[in-house]
């Protein structure tokens, strides 16, 4: 049985750049939404979406000649979520007699039936929603001075990581044909070999702030050697 995903992506990219005298303006708005459809063997749907935003701007001012700088923010943010068939439809383990594992409704649907001799498995992915965003000030220079080409700069980045997702939500049942002499026939008299459970809140959200400046020379001696040398910082809290 051919098993075939659907995949929908629209993509949006916008970029506006304005020069007067000495000031250069840019700035860049990107989107971008997925959508895609996975079916199984047994006809189940899973499905799942992506929203993706990146923008920002920057200013670049000519102090010298031989002198740039320049200004930019920065913010980008990734939301992803992954919806199994059952989830918010029906709790099949409830219906089955299946107590313990996680009850709530993004989670409903059957435990994992993993079989030994070659029996098609029936797993379904968990439910999952994680939503990413950085946001970023930048600010960075050049300098030329004789044989030198000076680059510098600094930034500050604010991330933040929130993944709302419960591994092996729904647990799993393995039947090896150890207690009933046959896989299926152990499936059949509900007699699982061995089985495997999450418990707890596995909810994230995390941040992070980043801090990073940079020195570097690009030192041409002469037309058959150069020398490129500088130093960096990163923190990461």
């Amino acid at each position: 049985t051919p098993i075939v995903t659907g995949l929908h992506q629209d993509d949006l990219q916008t970029r506006l750049n304005k020069q007067r005298r000495k000031n250069f303006y840019s700035c860049h708005f990107n989107l971008q939404s997925t959508r895609t459809s996975n079916p199984s063997i047994y006809g189940l749907l899973d499905t799942s979406r992506a929203l993706g935003l990146n923008t920002g701007a920057q200013y670049r001012r000519s102090l010298h000649p031989r002198l740039f700088l320049t200004l930019g923010v920065q913010f980008s943010r990734q939301r992803e979520e992954l919806t199994p068939f059952f989830a918010n439809r029906r709790n099949v383990s409830a219906d089955a007699g299946i107590a313990g594992n996680n009850q709530d409704a993004a989670n409903w649907g059957p435990p994992a039936l993993n079989f030994a001799s070659g029996v098609t498995n029936l797993t379904s992915p968990q439910y999952n929603l994680t939503r990413n965003q950085t946001a970023a000030y930048t600010a960075d220079g050049f300098y030329n001075r004789g044989s030198h080409n000076l680059t510098f700069g600094a930034a500050h980045r604010r991330q933040q990581f929130n993944v709302l997702s419960q591994q092996d939500a729904r647990g799993a049942f393995a039947f090896t044909g150890a207690a009933a002499a046959n896989d299926l026939a152990g499936f059949l008299l509900g007699i699982p070999d061995a089985s495997s459970i999450a418990y707890g809140n596995a909810d994230k959200y995390l941040r992070a702030t980043i801090h990073e400046a940079f020195l570097n020379d690009d030192w041409r001696v002469n037309p058959g050697l150069t020398i490129n040398y500088g130093v960096r910082y990163d923190y990461w809290s």
